[in-house]
């Protein structure tokens, strides 16, 4: 949220998201704008640009790819022409 506030087009201030189901893979992609860069870190994940949260990583990045991991899934986080993408892929069991 505190990139999509800092952006001077109005028109950008959007945040997606986006949850499917195919069979037992559910996927969440959320997407938004930013300007600046975004540096990320050899785990994948996005270096903090705030001082007093180094170490963290946005909205619980972490937190969020340790949960989707303890369900076979994953967290894939990307950078391309000003927008921010996380993507988390959970599996479900059969019912």
């Amino acid at each position: 949220m505190a990139a999509v506030e800092q952006l001077e087009e109005p028109g950008k201030r959007i945040i997606s998201m986006v949850i499917e189901q195919k069979g037992t893979l559910v996927s969440i992609d959320v997407m938004n704008f930013f300007q600046g860069a975004i540096s990320l870190q050899e785990d994948g994940l996005p270096r903090t640009s705030k001082r007093e949260e180094a170490g963290y990583h946005g909205y619980g990045l972490k937190s969020v790819r340790d949960i989707a991991r303890k369900y076979k899934g994953d967290l894939a986080v990307h950078v391309r022409d000003g927008i921010f993408t996380a993507q988390v892929y959970l599996q479900r069991e059969e019912i």
